[in-house]
């Protein structure tokens, strides 16, 4: 990886989110992985927090970050970088770009949320559109994490194919790694049982898995 150790990476929290959000999701210490992997390429990593108590998001971040407020972007003067997580958190951004255009805003997306409109209604719809449309006319990068999502924003927003990097979404392997026991041995343990981890949500596509399952012994 480049060695940015004299550049500053500003990072926008999602609309409404903060550490404390992510402590509530039981989330905060998978979300700051990446960036304290990342925290020895840089000089310095901002969070922009939607949070009230800044000195209580600090306290969260265990001191490895800085912590300002979405209401005080003047503070971003000495950035480098401006990074979303995910496309709500657009907005703080393009306020950042507009004050200074020249700092490089890098446009990254878990998912698209214009292809997971299609029970909302038709201003909805719009709204979420117009704001990818001006997050990628504006981007100096794009992140997403798929080769389907890649293709669906240079197909609908007409986006160069090499403004777009596929990075999947990350993977903690202290956790997540091989088995080293076979399945011949866990089944008389535990039976044999499919675990699918995600949100109870219809994006989701639990019925997908659950009929690929139909006649099975599972």
């Amino acid at each position: 990886m480049q060695n940015l150790n004299s550049k500053t990476l500003a990072v926008f929290h999602s609309y409404k989110m903060s550490f404390g959000e992510w402590v509530a999701a039981g989330i905060l210490e998978r979300e700051l992985t990446l960036y304290r992997a990342l925290k020895p390429y840089f000089k310095k990593i901002i969070f922009v927090s939607y949070a009230d108590d800044i000195s209580a998001e600090f306290a969260l971040g265990k001191g490895d970050f800085e912590v300002i407020s979405h209401k005080n972007l003047n503070a971003l003067k000495d950035s480098d970088i401006f990074r979303i997580n995910q496309m709500s958190g657009f907005m703080s951004a393009r306020k950042a770009k507009k004050m200074f255009p020249e700092k490089k805003l890098v446009v990254r997306c878990g998912f698209m949320w214009s292809r997971f409109q299609k029970h909302h209604n038709i201003f909805k719809k719009w709204f979420v559109s117009r704001m990818e449309q001006k997050a990628f006319n504006i981007a100096d990068a794009i992140i997403t994490t798929s080769g389907s999502d890649s293709r669906y924003i240079q197909e609908r927003y007409d986006v160069a194919g090499e403004r777009v990097t596929i990075i999947r979404n990350l993977i903690d392997t202290e956790i997540f790694m091989p088995s080293t026991v076979s399945r011949e041995a866990v089944i008389p343990l535990f039976g044999k049982k499919i675990c699918a981890v995600g949100r109870l949500e219809h994006q989701k596509n639990y019925e997908s898995l659950i009929l690929a399952l139909k006649g099975s012994n599972y």
